[in-house]
């Protein structure tokens, strides 16, 4: 029994605190990485062009994450399909949204108006009556 409790002690050679700071580093860098990648994102997106993008397949949402969908719009005659993350399950393919894309790079999009054909099709019925 004393010979086993001697094997297990030897096969730790880290101790548990270098563990615990490397574990500590490694969430630092991981953080300090995602927060660099969206400032970014952000800054390549102050300089952008509004456009209007069609809704091409719609992902649904599981119990935690967000569902996955994606776009499609033209830049200079070439077609971009990105994709946007949110809760898109009450929209159909084909419907039109705003975004605004990074003259950069067009894959970089952000969305600002999800409802724009719902708002144009309200403001048109309300301009018949």
């Amino acid at each position: 029994m004393i010979f086993n409790k001697m094997k297990n002690e030897e096969k730790s050679l880290i101790h548990p605190g270098i563990k615990l700071m490397i574990l500590i580093l490694t969430l630092g860098v991981f953080i300090f990485l995602g927060n660099y990648l969206q400032k970014q994102d952000n800054n390549k997106l102050k300089n952008s062009i509004k456009t209007k993008a069609v809704i091409s397949k719609i992902g649904f949402r599981g119990i935690r994450r967000k569902g996955k969908s994606y776009v499609k719009f033209t830049v200079k005659n070439k077609k971009i399909v990105a994709a946007i993350h949110g809760d898109y399950s009450s929209f159909e393919i084909g419907d039109t949204i705003e975004i605004i894309y990074s003259k950069v790079d067009p894959t970089i999009i952000k969305v600002t108006n999800k409802y724009y054909e719902k708002i144009k099709e309200i403001i048109k019925n309300n301009e018949n009556k």
